[in-house]
């Protein structure tokens, strides 16, 4: 992944959006490559041989349509982690649901201005960055940790959760899954339970970015300073238990437990679920919300 050009793919029918989105993400710095319809999209990736970043993606086409190819795309093994931003007129909470069980976690919905794809693309690239960079790391840890029996950490940083996700995930299997859902969890437990962090905020923090800046700054400050996380790993015959407890009054996790499509142009508020549903076999929190459960199944 080049982070500083990242390469976008831009499925769409209409000739004159295509150039729109073409100015747009030049002006954006993004590599771009346009296709006119789901097919040609599908034959271009399958003949690439580096990946792309980001596939922006029309979701009324003929032919192929937008949630076919989407389909497609996270029933391949090697394209199904892409960030896939779905373009559309439609957002009823009906065709939310559809796309949300296609795989499309972005939404930009037209007519669009640069401000807005300028937010879901870095949310979207965030993302794909954090994933592409955990992958990486897991690749260098040492098997050793698959032995592991019993274990329990505390943190209270960033880096922190960078190093203990990794340590827990190689003890999990299918630890390519885990150590994103893994990650996003503990970070949740970091900034809006230790450090207070509204979802408002964090809204405004990520606009500005303005959000690792905020998260280094709390921690320095003396109501903040001293509260840590607890992350305990147990392993039996029948599962793996990985608790995680943070310092904070909790949360109303009913709201993000699963997707919702009242948030769906947020830029943020989808981790928890996306964790539930690709990284876990079950996850139950504790009633205040500053505990979780997660369970992976043999």
């Amino acid at each position: 992944m080049d982070i500083d050009k990242p390469r976008v793919l831009v499925v769409d029918d209409e000739p004159l959006n295509l150039e729109i989105m073409e100015d747009y993400l030049e002006d954006l710095h993004c590599s771009t490559i346009s296709k006119n319809n789901g097919v040609e999209a599908w034959d271009y990736l399958l003949s690439q041989k580096t990946d792309i970043d980001i596939i922006l993606l029309d979701r009324m086409m003929p032919g192929m349509d937008g949630l076919t190819l989407l389909k497609k795309i996270r029933q391949h093994e090697r394209f199904k982690s892409i960030p896939v931003i779905l373009q559309t007129a439609m957002i009823t909470e009906q065709d939310v649901i559809e796309g949300m069980q296609a795989g499309a976690y972005y939404y930009l919905t037209k007519p669009f201005s640069a401000e807005m794809l300028n937010s879901v693309l870095s949310t979207a690239l965030h993302d794909r960055k954090q994933f592409v960079t955990l992958q990486n790391q897991l690749k260098q840890q040492n098997k050793i940790f698959g032995l592991m029996q019993q274990a329990e950490f505390q943190f209270r940083t960033l880096e922190d959760v960078n190093t203990l996700s990794l340590i827990i995930a190689n003890a999990c299997p299918k630890s390519e899954l885990v150590v994103t859902g893994l990650a996003e969890i503990m970070i949740n437990a970091v900034e809006h339970g230790n450090l207070a962090i509204s979802y408002e905020e964090k809204s405004i923090l990520i606009k500005t970015s303005t959000w690792r800046e905020e998260i280094l700054k709390r921690l320095n400050m003396k109501q903040y300073r001293d509260k840590k996380a607890n992350i305990k790993f147990l392993r039996t015959e029948e599962e793996i238990c990985i608790i995680i407890q943070d310092s904070g009054e909790g949360f109303d996790w009913k709201k993000f437990i699963e997707f919702d499509s009242n948030r769906i142009l947020d830029s943020h508020g989808r981790g928890i679920a996306m964790a539930k549903k690709f990284s876990f076999s079950d996850m139950k929190f504790n009633e205040s919300g500053n505990s979780v459960t997660l369970y992976i199944y043999p």
